[in-house]
Order: C-alpha cells, then sequence, then structure tokens
C-alpha cells in the first residue's frame, strides 16, 4: 500500500459497511419496493406547460410550435 492509503484510511465513510439498523430495515423492504430514483423524481411538478402544435414543416417535415419563425428547422430547403 502506497502513502496515502495510511494517510486517509480512517477518513470518509466506507459505502460497503452498513450498520446493523441499516441492514434491518433494508431487509424488511422488497427490493421491487426500492426506488433509487425517488430523490431525482420527486420535484417534478404536476402541471407543466406544453407548447402548442403548428403545421409540420412542408418541406422536411419537422414537427414545429406555434412561435417558431419559418426558417427554423431548415431554412425552408
Amino acid at each position: 500500500m502506497d502513502e496515502e492509503y495510511y494517510m486517509f484510511r480512517n477518513e470518509g465513510s466506507d459505502n460497503d459497511i452498513l450498520d446493523d439498523d441499516e441492514e434491518a430495515s433494508m431487509s424488511s423492504t422488497n427490493p421491487s419496493e426500492i426506488d433509487p430514483f425517488d430523490s431525482v423524481y420527486s420535484n417534478i411538478p404536476d402541471i407543466t406547460h406544453i407548447l402548442k402544435l403548428a403545421e409540420n414543416c412542408k418541406h422536411c417535415k419537422a414537427r414545429k410550435f406555434e412561435s417558431e419563425t419559418n426558417g427554423f428547422c431548415c431554412c425552408n430547403g
């Protein structure tokens, strides 16, 4: 082992080691009930603003939105 290992071996946490309390709480839940992305999706609003669609581009058939300019998708060919 190198010197850095000995310098920093007692700092930080080891994710592989769980306390007995954590192991007990983890074993009582079903693995299918645990959602690893729960914290990621917890702040998504119920209502979102969706832009209204306009007629597709006649040249390239790209989907366009109401406030989009005429040459935005393909510069009209």
